[in-house]
């Protein structure tokens, strides 16, 4: 989950070295747009040793890592972005996301907390910390932080998810179905909420509901076993 701008603003001053450093981290953010997380490391690399200072290039190259998996490199890169710029929003994004996808939800959470102390109007911010509450089953603390991730950006589809679960584990199912209509009325690809809001007309007893839900989530998504289950414990074809 990653907002912001990486490209870099270059002065019209700026000496040769830096311009293609910049040159190469523009190019290295769009491979990573694009998927390409090797080639967006190899980018960034490369703008590092030109211009060992470059911030912007640590932070798109730990969004990188963290992609593959590698969290421990996100982290290290991230903090040495930080160390470069202290208000670096996305660094502090970034770095939380590595946190978490180790364990570490109070270290999320607080590079959360810094990210939103700098800039107050991050959505993905509030997004990011609303997942590190649900996973520590502070289900209100989450819905708050999804709740406002909507009022600062109202077309944020995940928001809506997110805070849908945080309804659903605490039992609330009007609420929870309704925020996975409005994710899939802003975003109607995203499988995620399809297959949820299926979840929870299953719990209702929604039969049918459920089944076309679950064969939503497999239209967008072919391999998605859980919503494969999901047919297959009703009894329904994909």
């Amino acid at each position: 989950m990653t907002k912001g701008a990486i490209a870099i603003a270059l002065a019209a001053a700026v000496c040769a070295g830096l311009a293609h450093a910049g040159v190469r981290d523009n190019r290295g953010a769009a491979y990573f747009k694009k998927g390409e997380y090797d080639k967006a490391i190899a980018d960034e690399t490369k703008a590092i040793k030109i211009n060992p200072k470059d911030a912007k290039a640590y932070v798109t190259r730990g969004a990188a890592y963290a992609a593959k998996g590698e969290h421990d490199k996100a982290i290290a890169d991230e903090t040495k972005a930080i160390k470069i710029d202290p208000k670096n929003a996305q660094a502090y994004v970034n770095r939380g996301v590595a946190y978490g996808a180790k364990g570490e939800y109070d270290k999320k959470i607080a590079d959360y907390d810094k990210a939103i102390e700098i800039d107050p109007k991050f959505a993905e911010a509030y997004v990011n910390r609303g997942v590190a509450y649900f996973k520590k089953g502070e289900y209100d603390k989450a819905i708050a932080d999804e709740t406002k991730a909507i009022e600062i950006d109202p077309k944020n589809a995940q928001a809506y998810v997110n805070r849908g679960v945080a309804y659903g584990a605490k039992g609330d199912h009007d609420k929870e179905i309704g925020d996975y209509d409005k994710a899939i009325k802003i975003d109607p690809k995203n499988a995620n909420a399809y297959y949820n809001r299926g979840v929870s007309y299953e719990r209702l007893g929604r039969k049918a509901e459920a089944i076309a839900d679950y064969r939503s989530t497999l239209a967008l998504s072919r391999l998605d076993t859980d919503a494969q289950a999901a047919l297959k414990r009703l009894g329904a074809a994909p």
